[in-house]
């Protein structure tokens, strides 16, 4: 049976710079890394279970989401479709997060929660990656590992940092020398937890990388009411952002969730016991693509078009069947929206993690990998990050309107409680 299945890793890699006698004045380091971790007094540091408001909190991710989905359109040449899970980009770099310190710290919650502290956006993370496993109707998991050079970092682990992350984030932690097998186990474990959907993350680990932090999302659900037969036109013609016209395959249902503000208008189909939904979007405008439209499309716009839901009309909806494959690196996209000490060799502050004598910890690069299949049965999806240091009746007629996805759109998965995107992405092309 097809369904529509989504899969998303993120990566993050922790690397090791080594400082030269003589190359600085130790005294004005700021960091402590000749101080003993069993020293550091975790818990007076990071609270364990902070308390935080739910729309102050869900608000300050929203506008994370939509900077770094705007900042992903930029970083694309031309009409690629592109598709991101901001919430195993957040749940990875939190992991992270969780053993910075000083400046690197606050760079980082103020990047995924701006205006929130460090505990209560830990908190929410942990509390997201809860709600994504305990969901019902669909099959929806996240998953977290962390694996440490077992010939660079083991002997300086701070246990606190580990323990809490495996306490919070269920993280699985893994000793190994990073060699070939282990890139072969990382991928294995990548496949795995996004069944299938993304078989292989690296090519390879650098020598120096002290730590990979992993998160592995995956999805797949069931449309609450599937398309029939007669609803599937092979022969369906959709036309890309270069003007051309490519067949498809065509879905189209009466729906009764519409949504319409001045930049787009758009529909809400849900998955079996209406947890999540699929959110198509399609801008107003007929002359920019979808990359284009997601380039300038806010937080604020996203609220107004969540706002103005209406389900008093009949929606006549068109959209494509379509699989896409994603891969970007992040290291340039999160600078830009202010986390750059964590990649300075001398100032990343990653002493909460671990302090290695004469040498400093640093994310040398963030890596996020998506997948997508969307058909007449349902999504499935998935993401992958990695961070390295290194149907209704009615008696009488109802008024209708159309929303035919059949040129460029952006789309998303929700949660249809908070409205909060979970994967969101852009179809300039279904056959390119």
């Amino acid at each position: 049976m097809k369904r529509k299945m989504i899969a998303t890793v993120l990566i993050a890699s922790m690397c090791m710079a080594t400082a030269c006698s003589g190359e600085r004045d130790r005294s004005e380091d700021r960091r402590i890394n000749d101080v003993d971790p069993d020293d550091i007094e975790y818990e007076e540091l990071i609270e364990l279970d902070a308390g935080y408001d739910d729309d102050e909190v869900n608000d300050a991710y929203k506008e994370f989401i939509f900077n770094i989905f705007s900042a992903c359109s930029d970083n694309e040449k031309g009409n690629a479709n592109y598709m991101i899970s901001p919430a195993s980009i957040m749940m990875a770099l939190e992991i992270a997060n969780a053993g910075a310190s000083g400046d690197t710290q606050d760079q980082i919650t103020e990047m995924l929660f701006p205006g929130i502290g460090t505990n209560e956006g830990l908190t929410f993370a942990a509390d997201l990656m809860d709600r994504i496993n305990n969901s019902n109707g669909v099959e929806f998991h996240a998953a977290n590992s962390i694996w440490l050079n077992e010939d660079r970092i083991l002997d300086y682990i701070n246990q606190d940092y580990i323990d809490y992350c495996m306490d919070n984030f269920d993280a699985e932690i893994v000793n190994a020398p990073f060699n070939n097998v282990t890139v072969d186990d990382i991928n294995d474990w990548v496949s795995d937890k996004t069944d299938g959907m993304i078989p292989e993350l690296l090519d390879d680990l650098n020598p120096d990388t002290v730590a990979v932090i992993l998160n592995a999302i995956a999805f797949d659900g069931e449309w609450a009411t599937p398309f029939e037969d007669y609803q599937v036109n092979e022969n369906g013609i959709f036309t890309n952002a270069d003007g051309e016209q490519e067949q498809v395959t065509m879905l189209s249902d009466t729906l009764y969730r519409y949504f319409e503000t001045d930049k787009a208008r758009g529909f809400m189909k849900c998955y079996s016991e209406g947890e999540y939904a699929f959110v198509g979007i399609l801008p107003n405008d007929e002359s920019i693509s979808a990359n284009e439209f997601a380039s300038s499309f806010t937080a604020e716009d996203y609220e107004e078009f969540w706002n103005s839901l209406d389900d008093t009309l009949d929606v006549n909806i068109l959209m494509p069947e379509f699989t896409s494959d994603y891969s970007v690196d992040l290291n340039d996209i999160v600078s830009e929206l202010g986390m750059t000490e964590a990649f300075d060799e001398d100032n990343a502050d990653f002493s909460l993690m671990a302090q290695i004598p004469d040498a400093n910890i640093f994310v040398s690069r963030i890596i996020h990998k998506t997948h997508i299949e969307v058909d007449r049965n349902g999504t499935r999806a998935a993401a992958a990050t990695a961070v390295m240091e290194d149907a209704a009746s009615c008696a009488e007629p109802v008024p209708s309107v159309n929303v035919y996805l059949d040129r460029p759109f952006v789309y998303m998965i929700v949660d249809t409680e908070t409205g909060t995107p979970v994967f969101m992405g852009t179809v300039n092309s279904v056959n390119g």
